[in-house]
């Protein structure tokens, strides 16, 4: 053998050493909110804790949930195939890779991520009723996980598309108890939206009349709901202040598509009106 074919050998055997280290010593590793750092391999995740298998010594230990503050570990396979088949919108296919990972890292890391994704691939296959399930589990096993309100959203949401109003207003009230302030308006206009499909429209204006005061920098949120606050005026019967309310709409947010909705609703008052007058 030649030196130079010795060298490439050598080089060959190394290269093969160092990948064999790197796949044997590849860990999860899940860093405790005291800071500490556990490696190993992830087995599953439930309601009792994280069972992970210990390297060094052979072990398999339970880490309480609310131990947890992260997980550091590279995207698994199968959840990236799970994600190409939901771009490719072969959602059947996707749902049993997600379940996979939510079993294997539950409402962390990427089974966060695949618990909003098999809720929506139920939803695109029509099994709304499922998806309901999977955040009722989500918000119900990890209810300080970051993503807990937007589930909560997500969820009250379905169930008002449902018909069950009831149930939605008590998860958007959830949200606004919650100390996430980002998702408190769009959970105010979806209570306040649940009241009025409801015919509730004296709960339904007090929630969109708090968007009107609480959050006055949210232009188009501000029109919206004023827009529905004229409409509740209309139903209680308080045809004045749904006027002014309309007026204040196209003073205010005169480019906003409400504004418009706004002059036809006051030509449609005005001319009622007119006709109560003769």
């Amino acid at each position: 053998m030649t030196v130079k074919k010795f060298k490439l050998l050598f080089k060959f055997l190394f290269m093969c050493l160092l990948l064999r280290c790197a796949l044997s010593f590849a860990q999860d590793e899940i860093i405790l909110k005291n800071g500490n750092v556990i490696r190993g391999s992830i087995l599953k995740t439930d309601k009792s804790g994280l069972s992970i298998e210990l390297s060094e010594p052979k072990a398999i230990i339970v880490v309480p949930l609310a131990n947890i503050d992260k997980f550091r570990i590279e995207m698994p396979d199968f959840f990236r195939i799970a994600e190409d088949y939901y771009l490719a919108k072969k959602y059947d296919q996707a749902y049993p890779l997600y379940l996979k990972t939510i079993q294997k890292y539950g409402g962390f890391n990427w089974g966060e991520d695949a618990y909003f994704k098999a809720a929506d691939c139920q939803v695109k296959t029509g099994d709304v009723p499922k998806a309901i399930e999977l955040y009722n589990d989500y918000i119900g096993d990890y209810p300080d996980a970051k993503l807990v309100n937007k589930a909560r959203m997500n969820l009250a949401a379905l169930l008002s598309g449902k018909g069950d109003y009831d149930s939605a207003i008590k998860i958007y009230d959830a949200v606004i108890r919650s100390k996430d302030e980002l998702s408190r308006p769009d959970a105010y206009y979806g209570s306040a939206e649940s009241y009025f499909a409801q015919g509730a429209y004296e709960q339904a204006l007090v929630n969109y009349l708090k968007i009107e005061v609480l959050y006055y920098d949210k232009s188009n949120l501000v029109a919206n709901a004023k827009f529905k606050s004229g409409e509740c005026y209309e139903k209680l019967g308080a045809g004045e202040k749904a006027l002014v309310t309309y007026r204040e709409i196209i003073a205010g947010f005169p480019k906003s598509d409400f504004a418009g909705k706004s002059k036809a609703k006051l030509k449609k008052l005005e001319e009622r009106g007119k006709k109560d007058a003769t």
